[in-house]
């Protein structure tokens, strides 16, 4: 239990509206409470959490940071396994003993995946194109090879070593990705930009002309606006997202981005969530098998409308 954090998510505190606008001071106070209830515990790290999203600005900074972490995992592999290594491998010759069998391996979008991330100091967009053209080649016929297909066929594996290092890395962004595109509405769609390493919210095309409908009908209120948001027609913010979809990824955020396991107490699960979401909200919780233990006191027959039936349990049972 030692290793396990406590996130309780009261019914009074699940908020909608951006209270740092109206209490300029809210969050650091409840921050500086939060770090003086740890020291009194003698807790070297914070051990209970009580979902409190001042307009989603910490689950926004949780996924930005661990964008930031992909990243610089990228570009330290980069540098070890490939460009560190180059002089090295040369002189060994490493290159001699490589299996060609090994490229039939590597697709095109794996291909395309690591070569759209080296910056064009690494290799420019004409080598890029070359090494595309080579790696084809090389799986088409790989019977005869010359000593510069053998070093370039060698490095060429190193980089999708790179690639399948980096897709187990990238694994817990792409879960919390798919599991929150489950809940967020039709309309709305969360993609991680592995470019860029980046999460984002893309407005889907029917939401986009659902918007054209309306402003149609404001159009003169809409002209005014339309070059200020032009350049983010096709995306919005966490801020943005209804209170149930907020609840969504703040939740799931927490749960998929840590090393930790939880404990989870829940009053009124059911809020802001609709009949299908509540359904499975309290299986997807425990299906990432990082939930020690899960309590939740429900009015909603939905909660425990799938295989949580048979633990689950009416107040009136516990009367004397």
């Amino acid at each position: 239990m030692a290793e396990t954090k406590i996130i309780y998510l009261p019914t009074y505190r699940r908020i909608e509206k951006d209270l740092v606008n109206i209490f300029p001071h809210l969050e650091r106070y409840v921050k500086d409470y939060e770090i003086s209830q740890n020291r009194r515990f003698n807790s070297k790290e914070e051990t209970f959490l009580e979902l409190v999203e001042f307009g989603m600005n910490d689950i926004q900074k949780k996924i930005d940071k661990r964008c930031f972490e992909l990243k610089n995992y990228f570009y330290d592999k980069l540098n070890t396994n490939l460009i560190g290594s180059y002089l090295d491998d040369i002189l060994n010759k490493s290159y001699n003993s490589f299996d060609f069998r090994k490229i039939s391996q590597i697709d095109d979008e794996a291909l395309s995946y690591i070569l759209k991330r080296l910056d064009d100091s690494v290799i420019s967009l004409d080598g890029k194109q070359k090494l595309k053209d080579f790696v084809n080649r090389l799986q088409i016929n790989h019977s005869s090879v010359s000593i510069e297909d053998k070093i370039n066929a060698h490095f060429v594996w190193k980089l999708f070593q790179i690639y399948d290092y980096q897709q187990k890395e990238e694994s817990d962004i792409i879960e919390l990705i798919n599991i929150c595109n489950q809940y967020i509405e039709n309309d709305k769609e969360l993609i991680y930009n592995k470019d860029e390493f980046k999460v984002e919210i893309k407005l889907t095309k029917n939401n986009q002309n659902q918007s054209y409908s309306i402003r149609n009908l404001f159009e003169d209120k809409f002209l005014k606006l339309e070059e200020k948001d032009k350049s983010n027609s096709n995306s919005i913010e966490l801020k943005d997202l209804s209170s149930g979809e907020k609840q969504i990824i703040s939740l799931f955020t927490h749960l998929v981005l840590s090393q930790k396991n939880y404990f989870i107490i829940i009053d009124e699960p059911e809020l802001s969530l609709s009949v299908p979401w509540q359904e499975r909200f309290l299986n997807d919780i425990l299906n990432l098998g990082k939930c020690s233990g899960l309590l939740a006191v429900t009015h909603s027959p939905f909660i425990f409308q799938n295989n949580l039936r048979y633990i689950t349990h009416s107040l009136e049972e516990f009367k004397q």
